[in-house]
This record gives structure tokens, C-alpha cells and sequence, in this order.
């Protein structure tokens, strides 16, 4: 078991650092070519490019090869650390790689928002940046913040430890409060444990001396002085061991507490986490909508601006035909006056 478990783990690293590595390469080439039809003002709807195999294209969703690159990188770093264990409280990472995983994960997200500008004028729609812009943005941060805050820490630093443990007897360091709850527990149930058999050893200390009752009587009653401080020393004796009874119950009894409170605090983190992804989706479909909220006010603009020309033009038309009833009316006034004239005359 001691060589079969390290064995594994470096098997599963190598073939973790080649799976990741051929995805992150297959993402690096469908990367080159959105950029380089980007720059020529093609962007063909959004949709990325194929790499280098096809069959691979389901994991390009961003432009910024990020979210490929960090699982990469790590299991790079959980090889490297299983060929050469230490003692570092850090291994088999570094100082600040959860740092830069997060750093990376916003330059995936700043750069997502930043190609949203490149876009040509005529070929900006809704799914195009969705596809390429939000997808970049949002799975680089996802990627990082899964891998810092749900993969590092459920499975790949318990699986580490252990290796460590396996290979050398290296002890590890407490990375974390969750770590340090168990490790109290635990010893919290040691102390108990050896409290409980150091109380069982006192018993049957006390059954094994209960024959010498005879012995002890004939010496209590030579030395009758003895005799009170004894029952004294018996009595405290006693209420010693009742102390101790009542101390490991209670360190069990927080022992068990203590994990209630771990599993309660991870359900919590769970639901919280929970929480977050669908208020992430919320956001996103908000954000959807507000867009297309503005793109309909847009185009009613331009239909009101259109609309408010053809209504002044109507205006303009109506002043001119009132215009020329006026002057029909004033000829057939004059026309009137002529006839009425015309049949004076004829009278």
C-alpha cells in the first residue's frame, strides 16, 4: 500500500498533465486563428474556430485560453511535487499560486469585455458576444475559482497529504481551519480515549488490592493514625477519577460538537456556493435582457425620428393644400361676383 498509493497518484498526475495539456494546446490554436480573424474583421458569428482536433472543440470557450491553461498548470505542479516530496507547508505548489489563479482568471474576464470593442460594426449581435466576449469572461473565472476554491481543497491537498504521508512519514502542515477542527478532534479523542483507560486501570487496580482487605484492617488497626488520612486520600481518589470521568465525557462530547459544526459549516458552504452559481445565472440573463432592452429603444428611437419627419412633412403638405383651398375659394368668389355681374348685365 506504501508504494502502490504514490504509484497511482503519479499516474493520475501524468495523465491529468497530458489530457490538460492537449486541451489547453487544442484551445491555444482555435485561440490564434479567432484573434487572427478577428483582426481581419471576420468573425465569422462568433463561433470559434476549430484547434487542432475537432473532436476537442467543446472545450474552447474562451479566447483567452485560460480556463485550460490553470488545470494545466497544476497538474504540472502536482506531478513535479510527487517526484519531489518535501516538507514545504506550500507543496507540492508555491507561495501565492492561489493568488495567481485568481489573477489569472479576472485577465481572462478583463479581456473577454475588451474584445467586445474589436467587433465589427456590422457584425455585432447578441450571439456573437455571447459566445466569445461573456463565454471568455465568465469561464476563465469560473475555471479559477473552482479549481482554487472546490478542487484544491476537497481533493487534491487531502490526496497530496496523503501521498506525502505515504512516501516519507512527512507530516503536513495545517492548511486550513477545517484542518485544524479535525486535527482538535481527533486529539481531543486521544485524550479521552487515554483518560478512559487510565480510569479502567484504576479500577482494577482497586478489584486486585480488594483481597488484601484482611491485611490492610490489621494494619489500619496498628496504625489507626494512618487510618483517616487513607479514607481521606480514598475519597479524593474517588472524586479524582469522577473529575477525570466527567473531563473525558465532556471532551468527547465536544469532540462530537466540533464536528457537528464542521458538517453543518460545509452544508452552508455548499448552499452558498449554490446560491452564488444561480445568482451568476441571474445576472447574466439581466444583463441579457437590459441589452436587448436597449437595442428595442434604439430602434424605436430611430422609428420615432423617422415618424416625426413623415409627420412634419404631412404638415407641411396640409398648409399647402389649405393654401390653395384658400385661393380656390377666393377664385370662386370672384367667379360668383363675375356671374352675378354678368346677370345684372343680361337684366
Amino acid at each position: 500500500m506504501r508504494r502502490f498509493i504514490p504509484v497511482a497518484a503519479v499516474a493520475a498526475a501524468a495523465a491529468g498533465s497530458l489530457f490538460s495539456g492537449i486541451l489547453w494546446l487544442n484551445n491555444l490554436v482555435s485561440a490564434w486563428r479567432y484573434h487572427a480573424m478577428l483582426a481581419r474583421g471576420n468573425t465569422f458569428a462568433g463561433i470559434f474556430p476549430s484547434g487542432l482536433w475537432p473532436s476537442l472543440d467543446w472545450s474552447t470557450v474562451d479566447a483567452s485560453t485560460v480556463t485550460t491553461l490553470i488545470p494545466f498548470f497544476g497538474f504540472l505542479l502536482i506531478l513535479h511535487g510527487l517526484l519531489r516530496v518535501d516538507g514545504r507547508e506550500e507543496w507540492p505548489f508555491f507561495p501565492g499560486y492561489e493568488r495567481l489563479n485568481i489573477a489569472l482568471g479576472l485577465l481572462g474576464t478583463i479581456w473577454g469585455i475588451i474584445l467586445v470593442g474589436y467587433y465589427p460594426d456590422d457584425q455585432i449581435n447578441v450571439t456573437a458576444l455571447i459566445r466569445c466576449c461573456l463565454h471568455t469572461a465568465m469561464f476563465s473565472t469560473l475555471m479559477a475559482v473552482a479549481w482554487v476554491m472546490v478542487v484544491l481543497p476537497a481533493v487534491v491537498m487531502p490526496v497530496m497529504r496523503l501521498c506525502r504521508k505515504l512516501h516519507g512519514g512527512v507530516e503536513a502542515g495545517i492548511d486550513s481551519i477545517g484542518e485544524l477542527a479535525d486535527e482538535f478532534t481527533r486529539n481531543v479523542g486521544r485524550a479521552g480515549e487515554a483518560l478512559e483507560a487510565g480510569t479502567a486501570d484504576l479500577r482494577r487496580f482497586r478489584a486486585e488490592t480488594a483481597e488484601g482487605i484482611e491485611a490492610l484492617a490489621a494494619f489500619r488497626a496498628e496504625f489507626s493514625g494512618c487510618a483517616a488520612e487513607a479514607a481521606s486520600r480514598r475519597k479524593s481518589e474517588a472524586a479524582w477519577l469522577e473529575g477525570v470521568a466527567a473531563t473525558a465525557r465532556e471532551f468527547a462530547e465536544a469532540g462530537r460538537r466540533i464536528v457537528e459544526l464542521q458538517r453543518e459549516l460545509t452544508e452552508t458552504n455548499r448552499e452558498l456556493a449554490e446560491r452564488n452559481a444561480g445568482l451568476l445565472l441571474e445576472k447574466s440573463r439581466i444583463d441579457e435582457e437590459r441589452r436587448e432592452l436597449s437595442e428595442l429603444s434604439r430602434q424605436l428611437a430611430e422609428r420615432n425620428a423617422g415618424l416625426e419627419a413623415e409627420n412634419s412633412e404631412l404638415i407641411e403638405r396640409a398648409r399647402t393644400i389649405t393654401r390653395q383651398l384658400e385661393d380656390a375659394e377666393k377664385s370662386v368668389a370672384e367667379l360668383r361676383g363675375t356671374v352675378e355681374e354678368v346677370r345684372r348685365a343680361l337684366r
